[in-house]
């Protein structure tokens, strides 16, 4: 059974679509001019399944940070509808598995990738980052783009990501923390108010890394302009999900970075 936070974050992500999110994105995709009466492929998605900032540009640039190679086991922890894990199946030939708290998501992640013909490379499961359903060192990479915003136990969530790496394997994240301007503003795409919100300085969580036995590799802000291949999406995953919540959300986004009271990071943590 889901806690009472569980649930006010699954409602936060839910209100947009009325829980029927496959439909809100194949509704989306065809009012950017896709024709439903044809298969669906992986090219069609852009950046419609890339919920979180910087969409499918900010994937691909992580991927290359990470050096994301074929054949490797990727967990997407946090990991939505699958976007991003598509992504490192079609263009880097990883083997990828999501796990995110949200049934909505899963629901059309696993829907979204038979349509695309996937299912062989990404797997979905249900679950949370602070109990995740898998042995111990059980990927080469586990991989966060925006997730760990809505989990308060970030020192738990730091030991079950080491846990299910190998000895050797990476941590590879884009993620938003606490910045110097004060307290975060909502409503967030990841929160309606700041009940649902749990923000940390980024130095918390590199320290927190460090003494759990991970190696740092890089530790970078984002640069300021779009990361490299990213262009303006057709289809913003984030409209999908959120709906008419959406413009709200994206105007305290850009009050937030502008004061600073938000800050990103991509990195790259080599597991001892």
């Amino acid at each position: 059974m889901s806690s009472p936070l569980q649930q006010r974050i699954a409602q936060h992500y839910s209100q947009g679509t009325g829980g029927d999110l496959l439909s809100a994105v194949l509704a989306a995709l065809k009012a950017a001019g896709k024709d439903d009466a044809t298969p669906l492929r992986y090219e069609d998605m852009g950046s419609a399944d890339h919920f979180h900032g910087g969409a499918l540009g900010a994937t691909r640039a992580l991927a290359q940070l990470g050096d994301l190679a074929a054949g490797e086991r990727v967990l997407d922890m946090g990991g939505g509808f699958g976007g991003p894990a598509r992504t490192l199946a079609v263009e880097f030939g990883c083997r990828v598995t999501v796990l995110d708290p949200t049934e909505p998501f899963i629901q059309a992640g696993r829907e979204l990738t038979e349509r695309l013909g996937l299912q062989d490379a990404v797997k979905f499961f249900l679950g949370s980052g602070l109990a995740m359903p898998f042995a111990d060192a059980a990927f080469d990479v586990v991989w966060t783009q925006n997730a760990s915003m809505n989990i308060p136990d970030k020192a738990g969530l730091v030991a079950e990501q080491r846990r299910v790496l190998r000895p050797g394997g990476r941590l590879v994240f884009q993620e938003i923390f606490a910045g110097p301007g004060g307290d975060v503003v909502c409503p967030m795409p990841w929160a309606t108010d700041p009940s649902t919100s749990f923000l940390v300085p980024p130095e918390q969580v590199r320290t927190l890394l460090l003494e759990a036995g991970f190696e740092e590799r890089f530790w970078l802000a984002p640069p300021t302009n779009q990361p490299s291949g990213a262009t303006t999406p057709l289809v913003s995953a984030a409209a999908i999900v959120h709906g008419p919540n959406a413009a709200a959300m994206e105007e305290a986004t850009r009050r937030n970075q502008a004061e600073q009271r938000v800050v990103g990071y991509r990195a790259v943590f080599v597991r001892r």
